[in-house]
């Protein structure tokens, strides 16, 4: 009899310490992550502003909490270009065990971020300054496949951002010089969108944020950037995606 209240408490007290253990490991709601796509256009032969990338001070801890992956893309006269991977994982993610370290503390989680965004910083703008003179360019490919990338994860926190003068020229597609196609762009017709590659697989962009960037040289440059950038914005802002358009943008975290 002894014995059975002995085994009896020991089962009470592990199922005490246990239930709870596995609601947190194994019921922890998803804690969204951060995701981002920068595509970098080699080919515009006017250089880009200097990137900089500064988390606000005034992050909520939960924000400071979220996992990091950061996607970065060349734009070049060639659709497939390399493609680099920057991540941070998430705060003490209940899924990996590797996160559990009860030592970390909000200071530590700033630095880490600190460093992680010294080193995204610095990857863009070695980037940005390799001109490669190439007479085509091939982006809106690229925008699409980035766009149909981060469309997989509506649960998480995304943004795209386009470093370019968006002036597509391809042999298959000209956007700057071709006649038929400039038309396009002035009356805002959706024909020469759905002829990219991948475009018909954009169904929902909604929570996505896409901030296109380009610094014009003068106002002729300017104007045929802003007929360009205006004609995406409304091809994007139909399927449900939040578009900016800037000449240059100071990054202050998401």
């Amino acid at each position: 009899m002894k014995h059975a209240i002995i085994i009896f408490i020991i089962v009470l007290v592990l199922t005490a310490i246990g239930v709870p253990t596995y609601l947190i490991l194994c019921r922890t709601p998803h804690r969204p992550i951060y995701r981002a796509s920068y595509l970098i256009d080699r080919t515009d032969t006017f250089g880009l502003e200097p990137i900089s990338i500064v988390t606000e001070n005034s992050f909520s801890w939960d924000k400071l909490k979220e996992g990091r992956n950061i996607r970065i893309r060349k734009v070049s006269d060639v659709v497939n270009e390399d493609v680099s991977i920057l991540t941070l994982e998430t705060y003490r993610d209940w899924s990996n065990p590797s996160t559990w370290n009860f030592e970390d503390n909000e200071l530590f989680r700033e630095n880490r971020i600190r460093k992680f965004e010294e080193e995204l910083t610095t990857t863009l703008n070695a980037i940005a300054i390799q001109r490669t003179g190439y007479g085509h360019t091939a982006v809106m490919e690229p925008l699409i496949q980035e766009l149909l990338y981060l469309q997989q994860y509506p649960m998480d926190d995304r943004e795209l951002f386009v470093y370019s003068d968006l002036g597509q020229n391809t042999p298959q597609d000209n956007w700057i010089s071709h006649s038929v196609n400039h038309k396009g762009l002035e009356i805002d017709s959706p024909h020469l969108w759905t002829g990219i590659d991948g475009a018909y697989d954009l169904t929902d962009l909604s929570g996505i944020h896409v901030h296109l960037i380009h610094r014009p040289r003068n106002a002729e440059d300017d104007a045929e950037y802003r007929l360009r950038a205006n004609y995406a914005k409304n091809r994007l802002t139909e399927l449900g995606a939040e578009v900016y358009i800037h000449g240059a943008i100071n990054h202050s975290g998401y």
